[in-house]
């Protein structure tokens, strides 16, 4: 390859670099797209904070919804509620030997006013006070801690599955006894009830 040849190739490489590099135009269009990287990051930036904040205020409205009715049905609670509360933590103070006081018998339920059966069971609108009020009270401080969070938070899934286990529990260890059949058809009933009502209600807020 001859010199000049050489230099040819030189010139055209330096043509090249000077028009898409160097030039006016060139440095133009570097910065055009510059602008528009940052333009375009801005943009994204913004759309991802609008998300955010609606994210935000939905969250702030789902969790005010839930509030307010967590404080309509803890304000309406009926006295016969607060009755078998009083009687329930009058009856833990003067038991001596606390160790098999709480269980399937001394439950939240049960402190609550919750009773079955054809002799002493309140009646089936009662029962759907009392499990509608278990689901969002906050379970008294005289349970142990972890009985309490065995139960978990009002209004949340834990708790509504532990209401339903704790029914399911009670009925299926009474199954067999011919005394208790009405009882257990409460226990049941109860659940299946409590299972529709709340189910979706629940899943909303969680």
């Amino acid at each position: 390859m001859s010199d000049n040849s050489i230099l040819l190739i030189i010139l055209i490489l330096c043509i090249l670099i000077w028009i898409n590099f160097l030039s006016p135009a060139a440095k133009a269009r570097k910065e055009e797209l510059l602008q528009k990287k940052a333009k375009d990051k801005e943009n994204r930036l913004r759309i991802e904070n609008q998300k955010k904040k609606k994210k935000a205020l939905e969250k702030k409205k789902k969790q005010d919804e839930l509030n307010e009715y967590l404080s309509s049905v803890r304000i309406s609670k009926p006295g016969f509620i607060l009755k078998a509360q009083i009687e329930f933590e009058r009856e833990y103070k003067s038991t001596k030997n606390l160790s098999d006081f709480f269980g399937v018998d001394r439950s939240p339920l049960s402190c609550f006013g919750y009773v079955v059966g054809k002799t002493k069971g309140r009646s089936a609108k009662d029962r759907k006070i009392i499990l509608e009020y278990s689901l969002c009270a906050v379970i008294p401080n005289f349970f142990p801690k972890n009985y309490r969070n065995d139960w978990g938070d009002p209004f949340t899934l834990k708790r509504f599955n532990k209401i339903i286990s704790h029914l399911t529990a009670l009925a299926d260890l009474r199954e067999n006894r011919k005394s208790l059949e009405v009882a257990v058809g409460h226990w049941r009933t109860d659940a299946e009830w409590f299972s529709k009502s709340f189910h979706e209600k629940v899943r909303k807020f969680t």
